[in-house]
């Protein structure tokens, strides 16, 4: 086993346990604590069994897994930022109706 594997295993073991932690202190719902246990669980599967992934691989023409691995990390993160991006919006509008609701309410309790 080389060294990156090892360092991707341990790193996603470290976060794996946050994940736990998180849904121990109900931060994370118990669906949340599934999708992001697939997740670590996927990425220590891919740093074990990296030769599983060759065919794949050579399928989209990539040169190495590392490639590969790199570009599905990039539509994961873009997906997860354009999920937070949408939440921060909704919230944000909310916020803004909250903030117009109570000073209307009082302006007109003065």
């Amino acid at each position: 086993m080389i060294g990156i594997q090892i360092i991707s295993i341990i790193f996603a073991l470290v976060f794996l346990f946050f994940t736990y932690s998180n849904f121990r202190r109900k931060d994370f719902g118990v669906a949340e604590l599934i999708a992001w246990s697939f997740v670590w669980f996927s990425f220590i599967f891919v740093a074990l069994f990296p030769q599983f992934f060759s065919p794949y691989v050579q399928y989209f023409g990539f040169a190495r897994l590392m490639d590969f691995v790199i570009v599905i990390g990039f539509f994961v993160i873009f997906s997860v930022l354009l999920h937070n991006y949408i939440v921060v919006r909704r919230l944000k509008r909310r916020l803004e109706t909250l903030i117009r609701t109570q000073a209307l309410k009082s302006l007109e309790n003065e």
